[in-house]
């Protein structure tokens, strides 16, 4: 389901890039929690960094 980004809440997923090849999972607070590559550990970084596509929620 799409959500806007004034109703993200923990557990939603960000997509990134016009072909949707990264996805972070927002944590709250403005955060996201990603692996930037396969096998790397998992890093948080700020939503807005990255050219955002959409927003969706699970379920």
């Amino acid at each position: 389901k799409n959500v806007s980004r004034a109703d993200l809440r923990a557990g939603d997923l960000v997509f990134y890039y016009s072909d949707i090849h990264h996805v972070g999972m927002y944590v709250g607070g403005g955060w996201v929690v990603h692996a930037s590559q396969a096998g790397q550990p998992v890093k948080m970084k700020k939503v807005d960094d990255g050219p955002i596509h959409s927003y969706g929620r699970p379920g």
